[in-house]
């Protein structure tokens, strides 16, 4: 047995993992210790039996620091409900979504941060923080709306760094 995400008392964690599907269509969840869970479906991968083509084609890249709202290179501090929105620098104009690590720096506080596609906001996590101070995010990935990924600060501000690692065709 391994685990994919562990918490601590009172921790909150969003995580990402590529889960097998059974034969009927339903996934398998583990938990030891665990009040809440929720679960959110980002999409699949298409089997051997799938038309060949290249939408959806994932391009691994040279990992990068494409923002860091430390030192304000393309991104400013988020504030709560107040979306930033960024273009990758390091992806191919063609890309309908990106594989990104997010992490959330000198947090206010308890909160989250969401990356989506713009520019209707997700009621969902794409990391999240339990107490001030720093918090890895998941790898995570995001579509993106001609080319650009929102990100919003929910319940506290935060800095926040996006490390690129790939895309996907659209």
């Amino acid at each position: 047995v391994v685990s994919s995400v562990n918490v601590g008392p009172e921790d909150v964690r969003a995580n990402m993992g590529v889960v097998p599907i059974g034969d009927d269509d339903s996934i398998e969840l583990y938990f030891e210790g665990v009040d809440h869970v929720v679960v959110d479906l980002l999409g699949h991968v298409t089997g051997s039996a799938a038309p060949a083509g290249t939408e959806g084609l994932f391009h691994l890249i040279t990992p990068a620091r494409d923002a860091d709202s430390r030192i304000g290179d393309s991104l400013a501090r988020l504030n709560v409900g107040v979306p930033t929105t960024l273009t990758p620098e390091a992806i191919f104009d063609g890309a309908g979504a990106v594989a990104q690590n997010i992490t959330m720096v000198r947090t206010g506080g308890r909160g989250f941060v969401t990356s989506y596609p713009g520019p209707t906001q997700p009621d969902t996590s794409s990391v999240n923080a339990s107490a001030a101070g720093q918090v890895r995010g998941a790898f995570n990935i995001t579509t993106m709306n001609a080319g650009s990924v929102s990100y919003v600060a929910g319940e506290a501000p935060t800095d926040l760094t996006a490390d690129v690692s790939g895309y996907f065709e659209s």
